[in-house]
């Protein structure tokens, strides 16, 4: 943002929802002349999207009238935040995976884990039976989406198998292209 953006406008404007109450904690400790340190929280960048920062900073008077202003410096953590909730995700489909659970009842507690740590309202695992990649097993999702969407072959007009040259079957499917740019974006080397 441009600082024209920024001030007078209140923080609740650049803040997400869910930091807010940390933040004007924070801020009143400054005011009662506490530092403040380590302090992290999500920014609302130009664009909408969210990032993590963390800050460090004092309250000092700023002019006759004794009112005070906020100096610190802020880091972008974004990069780390998200390598810790990775790791977190694969802490937790590990202690999943070692306890004596059913195949089904195990899938359904990972895709329990992925949906809470990527906070997406749906998530789905497709399986290979025969030629096809029927969904497995899914969280989220209506039941009219899920029959509509369970087969990835892709077919003709009168209901036949598209296939390739060699005789493999065409898969149409755009899960896996969302997939695939959410990755890139969310990967730790993806440049922003």
């Amino acid at each position: 943002h441009a600082p024209a953006d920024v001030l007078g406008h209140p923080i609740a404007d650049f803040i997400h929802p869910d930091d807010l109450p940390l933040c004007i904690a924070a801020m009143e400790r400054a005011r009662s002349g506490q530092k403040v340190a380590g302090i992290e929280y999500r920014v609302r960048r130009k664009n909408g999207d969210f990032r993590w920062h963390m800050t460090n900073g004092v309250a000092v008077s700023n002019g006759p009238a004794g009112e005070l202003a906020f100096i610190g410096i802020s880091r972008d953590i974004h990069e780390r935040k998200q390598t810790e909730s990775y790791r977190l995700l694969t802490d937790s489909v590990l202690a999943i995976l070692n306890q004596d659970l059913e195949f089904p009842d195990a899938i359904r507690q990972i895709l329990d884990a992925l949906r809470r740590s990527t906070d997406c309202d749906a998530v789905a695992m497709r399986m290979k039976h025969g030629e096809d990649f029927p969904i497995f097993q899914s969280l989220g999702f209506p039941p009219d989406f899920l029959e509509t969407e369970n087969s990835l072959i892709a077919r003709d007009a009168h209901g036949q198998i598209r296939r390739d040259p060699d005789g493999r079957p065409g898969l149409v499917c755009t899960c896996g292209l969302v997939l695939s740019a959410l990755t890139n974006t969310l990967s730790p080397s993806s440049t922003p």
